[in-house]
């Protein structure tokens, strides 16, 4: 025989509890409090709850303050928000800040659920600010000194437009349409340190700076070398060499204070290169040459016997990685 299952005092009490409540609660909508008179002690009220937390915006346009609102009695039917005092039309969970006024803001928010409790209010605080502009970064860098130099720059605004670039002591040179700037030559060389800022349609300003270093242009000097290891003898001008043997040419190449920037060179005499080798510049010193990089360039001879006196022209030729060419003539008297 089987026996009945009798339900024991708690869970009749528990049942009477819901099928009373079913037929007599009392909600009270906008106090945050639900009073049940079955359960006048409160333990089975829960209120819906709203998850947000003071925030700040910086992109009013795109911005918008997101309410979660959970409830373990039924599911959330409406948001109420109030902005500054005054209750908002809205009853969607989000709320879009576009439009709001710059500055700090008080909102207060509360939830409803299906059954129309409304949990407590909760009041946070936004601060609407202006994101400010966005520069890219421009390396420091070397530069020809005697051209302008056209730097490329970008300055953006997230949640605006940029209303002009302002310059130190160069005004007038930045394109907002180009996003260029052709900064002025310096042809003697040196360091320049450059201010730049840009304004955004809020007013709000961003500052960067970046440095260039003007390089001068290359110099090149040349004169027949009469120390070179075939030269017998002879004036500055006129070389006597061994019959056979090539003709010398010194040369001096720099770009004064800086040795580190690759520079070519080409020496010809007519449609001939000579081939140049780094030297010692103690011989270009003797012959009262600049200090920088010296080579000794030789060519072959257009003639190996005889005492007569061969008058050569030579051209040099130096380029700088920045594409600038410097020349230089020699010429110089053989004998064999």
């Amino acid at each position: 025989m089987k026996e009945s299952i009798k339900p024991s005092a708690k869970s009749s009490l528990l049942v009477a509890n819901i099928l009373l409540c079913l037929s007599g609660c009392e909600w009270g909508v906008g106090s945050g409090n639900w009073y049940n008179p079955h359960d006048p002690d409160g333990t089975n009220y829960h209120p819906p709850i709203i998850n947000l937390s003071d925030t700040a915006i910086h992109d009013t346009a795109k911005g918008y303050l997101h309410a979660h609102a959970t409830s373990t009695v039924s599911h959330i039917a409406r948001i109420s928000w109030i902005l500054d005092g005054t209750p908002l039309a809205t009853t969607d969970s989000i709320l879009p800040t576009a439009g709001w006024s710059l500055g700090s803001h008080t909102v207060s928010i509360s939830a409803t659920d299906a059954t129309n409790l409304e949990g407590p209010t909760k009041t946070i605080k936004v601060w609407i600010g202006n994101q400010p502009p966005a520069l890219q970064t421009v390396p420091s860098r070397r530069v020809a000194a005697d051209r302008p130099a056209i730097t490329q720059l970008l300055a953006s605004d997230a949640d605006g437009t940029i209303t002009s670039v302002t310059w130190d002591t160069i005004p007038d040179r930045y394109s907002i349409e180009s996003n260029s700037v052709d900064l002025p030559p310096l042809p003697d060389g040196g360091t320049r340190n450059f201010y730049w800022r840009a304004t955004d349609n809020e007013g709000a300003t961003t500052q960067a700076d970046f440095q260039l270093t003007y390089v001068p242009a290359p110099t090149i000097t040349m004169k027949p070398n009469r120390f070179a290891s075939n030269v017998n003898g002879g004036s500055f001008t006129t070389l006597k060499l061994e019959p056979g043997s090539p003709f010398p040419v010194l040369v001096v190449i720099d770009i004064p204070g800086f040795a580190d920037e690759p520079l070519s060179l080409v020496v010809s005499e007519g449609s001939n290169n000579l081939t140049c080798v780094s030297t010692s510049s103690t011989y270009a010193e003797v012959l009262g040459m600049p200090s920088g990089r010296t080579f000794n360039c030789t060519g072959a001879a257009t003639k190996t016997t005889g005492s007569t006196n061969n008058y050569l022209y030579f051209e040099g030729k130096v380029t700088d990685r920045y594409g600038r060419t410097v020349t230089a003539q020699t010429s110089g008297g053989y004998s064999f």
